[in-house]
């Protein structure tokens, strides 16, 4: 559910262009699972996955971590002030699909307390997660700029406390052919990862 600006798509593409110019490079957008299924079964030779954990059966290198921060409604405020995690795990949530990467974050931070949040609506755009919360539906986890973009527009209430620090990976195959290792060095030197950090 991240856009093509948190993974540099375009300076990812430009850079590629330059390096490899004989290779088509064909662009789709789609949940983390999709991309990791994808990616297993030989139908796409790389792709981004957002998650705790990367996904077996590829090659993973994790470029960046990416924050999400626990969002409630502005008006719920009072009603959440003294809650404690079994408290916000009962509360109506907004979840996404099981394929995104969203329900895994979520589990991984509140399963320190022993908890699961119970789900209430899918959605599958980070947007529209944000209108829903926004618009008192339930609460919901959004990266950080979002997250501050809304509080500060005064549409959203956001819960400091509960954080997470999700990592960003570009997976590819296990066996890689040159052009996906030039494709792995060029988003390596894009998000300004050392080589051989994975």
């Amino acid at each position: 559910m991240v856009g093509a600006d948190v993974v540099h798509m375009a300076p990812l593409l430009n850079r590629a262009g330059e390096i490899m110019p004989h290779v088509r490079i064909d662009v789709a957008q789609g949940l983390s699972g999709w991309v990791a299924a994808g990616v297993e079964a030989g139908r796409f030779q790389g792709g981004f996955f957002l998650g705790p954990t990367p996904p077996k059966g590829v090659h993973s290198i994790e470029l960046t971590r990416l924050t999400y921060l626990l969002c409630i409604p502005v008006d719920w405020k009072r009603r959440v002030a003294n809650a404690i995690p079994e408290d916000l795990a009962q509360l109506p949530w907004i979840w996404a699909p099981e394929g995104a990467s969203y329900p895994l974050i979520v589990r991984d931070l509140f399963s320190r307390y022993g908890v699961t949040p119970r789900q209430v609506i899918e959605a599958d755009r980070e947007a529209t997660i944000a209108d829903l919360v926004a618009s008192g539906i339930g609460v919901a986890i959004l990266r950080e700029p979002l997250a501050r973009r809304s509080a500060s527009e005064g549409r959203i209430e956001i819960l400091d406390a509960y954080r997470a620090h999700v990592p960003l990976f570009f997976i590819s195959p296990q066996e890689a052919d040159q052009d996906m290792r030039t494709l792995r060095d060029c988003v390596l030197d894009v998000f300004d990862v050392e080589a051989g950090a994975d």
